[in-house]
């Protein structure tokens, strides 16, 4: 499967990595398979990063990334001060990304789109800290 969920650093932040061919139907179901967790798992989660750097070819919908988009302002009513991260090479990756941030913008997450992981890594301790005072992150 092109598309993993990682939960890391004790729950408390989860990588989402994809390589390969994204069809829509893989990540749709990979998404909502994370997202329809219960929501006392989902509340733990402070971060979040996407990695998509190994995506080869993408093949999704903007239907698709407004149905994530849509489902995640679901989850910020039990998850409300996640931190996410979304990494990509692509230019259409980051229209895709930047589309997604502005149908979450409603609610409260901190988000950013970069080109690394380094970037990305560097980023959410950066906010992790400020906002939870928390400096010891692995991403394991």
């Amino acid at each position: 499967m092109p598309i993993t969920v990682k939960d890391t650093d004790n729950r408390l932040g989860v990588i989402i990595h994809a390589a390969g061919i994204l069809t829509s139907e893989e990540y749709l179901k990979a998404m909502l398979d994370h997202l329809n967790q219960p929501a006392v798992k989902l509340a733990q989660y402070i971060y979040s990063l996407a990695d998509y750097t190994e995506v080869t070819e993408l093949k999704l919908k903007t239907s698709d990334v407004r149905t994530i988009a849509y489902k995640c302002n679901a989850v910020s009513k039990v998850a409300p001060d996640v931190i996410v991260a979304n990494v990509g090479s692509n230019e259409l990756f980051h229209s895709l990304a930047n589309m997604w941030g502005a149908l979450i913008a409603e609610n409260n997450w901190t988000t950013t789109n970069v080109h690394k992981i380094s970037q990305a890594k560097d980023w959410i301790r950066y906010q992790v800290e400020k906002r939870f005072h928390i400096t010891d992150l692995t991403f394991e």
